[in-house]
């Protein structure tokens, strides 16, 4: 047959309500003849969409394919319905409208493969146009089923991509489905294939990224991708020059609090510090590898031990003076100043790159807290009071305290800082601006600062008392 065109034959635009007609001849060779020329002439975007604005073309097409077992004729449908998905605009919807998409799901289950292959990108184009009564007819449990028996039965990289991707938009932002997933063991299949498969190539890898990436937000999921050989493959993805590092950071970043609980994460952080000191990243991958460092390092001695050998202390110092990073460089400099043997260490080297930084932060309530907290660290010690009290930040703090539009979380650790800075202090003046300042915040008409304020005055007078009385009796 000659190669229709949209120049061949104008009188065949005109001929289409004939050809769907013809569907419906109880000659079975006319209607595998009339199914050539619609797919044929589906080819032509002109007459394509000369096929979609006719009226009842989509019905005649899906009434035909469901009442006919010829396979040429099937697979000439199909191919018609294909090239009517590729309109979102206008093709999508009609296929929506005439139930076409119960008939392509039904497909999926076919034994021929070529069947199978042309329905599921017809579905796949559904998906795509993000027609949102399409992805609701096509979310069924039943079409997970059939998608998930495609994925564990191909061999065909292509093929997968269009599989998985189908998974990850029905999945997305859709609980039920994830759950369904879940119980029918498809997100442990994909799992192991993404392990075991280190081969494939970047375009299905990321395909199967994103849809772990959406999967990992699912709290009954994450366990099971806390498996020695997944974190081994994040690894092995991070440490190279692999396009899809970046979705990993995302991935890693919602595992991050489970990941903190395994014992074989280490070379994991190791790999992201190095790819956090690339300058090739954004401000927010970076962000997100210091959140993840942190959850990371939170109670856990050995990887604050690496990041300290790491000599990271001088580059969040550095991070303090950048807007998107500083929140995040705080809370990972807060977990490498305590609970571990080298914290002194840490505490000296924050000390001598300059305690100035946090009296800037400090008075900003976007960073408040995570800087109370490192203060709150460093006033245990006394040997960095006299640093505190000089830098500026007890003059932040003095202001911070009675301030009742901050948070009470904030004030409690200034409260406590500045408690154990006045124990500590031979400055006289200081004790008298403080005990001022609790006598100030009873004042307050914020019951909670009023409490707070009332316990710090009646704390600090028996103190003085009691110091009082040793020193004279």
């Amino acid at each position: 047959m000659e190669k229709i065109d949209s120049h061949s034959n104008p009188l065949l635009q005109t001929a289409i309500p004939d050809l769907l007609k013809l569907l419906l001849d109880e000659d079975l060779v006319i209607v595998q003849q009339a199914s050539i020329l619609l797919a044929e002439m589906s080819h032509v975007p002109e007459l394509c969409d000369n096929l979609i604005q006719t009226e009842n073309s989509c019905t005649s097409i899906i009434n035909c394919l469901n009442s006919t077992a010829d396979y040429y004729t099937v697979r000439n449908l199909l191919l018609t319905m294909f090239e009517i998905s590729k309109n979102f605009e206008s093709g999508v919807p009609k296929m929506v409208k005439c139930g076409a998409l119960d008939s392509l799901i039904k497909i999926l289950n076919a034994p021929l493969q070529n069947l199978v292959s042309i329905s599921l990108s017809t579905i796949h184009n559904c998906l795509l146009s993000q027609d949102e009564k399409a992805k609701e007819t096509i979310r069924q449990k039943s079409t997970l089923n059939s998608l998930l028996n495609i994925f564990n039965k191909s061999q065909n990289p292509s093929f997968l991509t269009i599989t998985v991707d189908c998974l990850f938009i029905l999945i997305r932002k859709h609980q039920p489905s994830k759950e369904w997933m879940l119980e029918i063991g498809g997100i442990q299949t994909i799992v192991s294939y993404f392990v075991n498969n280190s081969s494939i190539s970047q375009k299905l890898e990321n395909f199967l990224l994103k849809f772990l990436l959406s999967i990992s937000a699912y709290q009954n999921s994450k366990s099971l991708m806390m498996d020695y050989a997944f974190v081994l493959r994040i690894n092995e993805i991070i440490s190279s020059r692999n396009q899809n590092k970046l979705i990993c950071i995302s991935l890693i970043k919602n595992l991050s609090d489970q990941l903190a609980l395994v014992s074989y994460n280490s070379q994991l952080v190791i790999n992201l510090y190095h790819f956090l000191t690339e300058n090739s990243i954004s401000l927010k991958n970076k962000e997100d590898i210091l959140i993840i460092l942190s959850n990371l390092s939170s109670n856990n001695e050995k990887n604050k031990k690496i990041l300290i050998d790491l000599k990271s202390i001088e580059v969040l110092m550095k991070n303090l003076e950048t807007e998107h990073l500083a929140l995040a460089s705080l809370w990972l400099l807060k977990n490498l100043a305590f609970g571990n043997s080298k914290c002194a260490l840490v505490q000296q080297q924050i000390k001598s790159h300059g305690l100035r930084n946090l009296s800037k932060l400090v008075v900003n309530p976007k960073y408040s807290k995570a800087v109370l907290v490192l203060i709150k660290i460093f006033t245990k010690s006394s040997s960095f009071n006299d640093d505190i009290r000089n830098c500026g930040l007890l003059t932040s703090m003095l202001y911070l305290l009675p301030n009742a539009t901050i948070d009470l979380e904030c004030i409690n650790l200034c409260a406590e800082s500045l408690v154990n800075l006045i124990e500590d202090s031979k400055n006289s003046e200081l004790v008298k601006k403080s005990v001022h300042l609790f006598e100030e915040m009873i004042r307050s008409d914020n019951m909670e600062i009023h409490k707070i304020g009332l316990d710090l005055y009646y704390n600090q007078i028996n103190k003085r008392t009691t110091k009082f009385i040793k020193k004279n009796y």
